[in-house]
């Protein structure tokens, strides 16, 4: 079943970066105590203050220090204390992406009573690949933070591959090759 049709952007808005701070943050923080969290940070297109318009769906990276691929009882009991908190709505909302990376798809129900979906990327610190994975979701973001021009140049991009593709996940992929000449461009400086 694919419910990633008709992939939209919407307008920036502030309250993103607002909710992760506020409300997101804190909830994941508490909610996640007891397992082994490195970082928690907002990354992707709502985390960045210069991107016109994103798909309104909060991407938090969690690095964790656990070998996640060994555990797959690790991402189960994360999702079952996110569900406990009340972070996770019903239903079964784990999945991996298609670098079998585990996530999580919760919904962040503010005091405006929006729900606004997020979607945790679980990662390993004790993985090169997946650290790598987090350093570079920052490091997009951050980037795009001081670059406009480049942030501006994204949406068109995200506008053009909406065009082109219908499923979400070729629509993501499809952004591949454009993030990483950007982070060739903030690494060469």
């Amino acid at each position: 079943m694919d419910v990633t049709r008709g992939i939209k952007l919407a307008p920036q808005d502030p309250m993103w970066r607002e909710i992760f701070k506020r409300i997101l943050f804190p909830r994941l923080k508490k909610s996640l105590k007891k397992f082994p969290v490195n970082y928690i940070s907002h990354v992707g297109s709502t985390a960045i203050e210069t991107i016109s318009h994103a798909k309104p769906i909060l991407d938090v990276a969690v690095l964790l220090d656990h070998k996640l691929q060994e555990s797959q009882n690790l991402r189960d009991e994360i999702s079952w204390q996110l569900h406990y908190d009340g972070i996770l709505t019903s239903g079964d909302h784990r999945f991996f992406d298609s670098n079998h990376h585990p996530n999580i798809l919760i919904a962040a129900c503010p005091e405006d009573s929006n729900i606004y979906m997020c979607l945790l990327h679980l990662l390993s610190n004790r993985s090169n690949i997946q650290r790598t994975m987090y350093n570079d979701l920052v490091r997009f973001r951050d980037f795009m933070n001081v670059n406009p021009d480049k942030a501006a140049e994204y949406v068109k991009f995200k506008e053009e591959a909406i065009l082109k593709y219908k499923s979400i996940t070729d629509y993501n992929d499809s952004k591949g090759s454009f993030v990483e000449r950007i982070l060739k461009e903030e690494k060469e400086g």
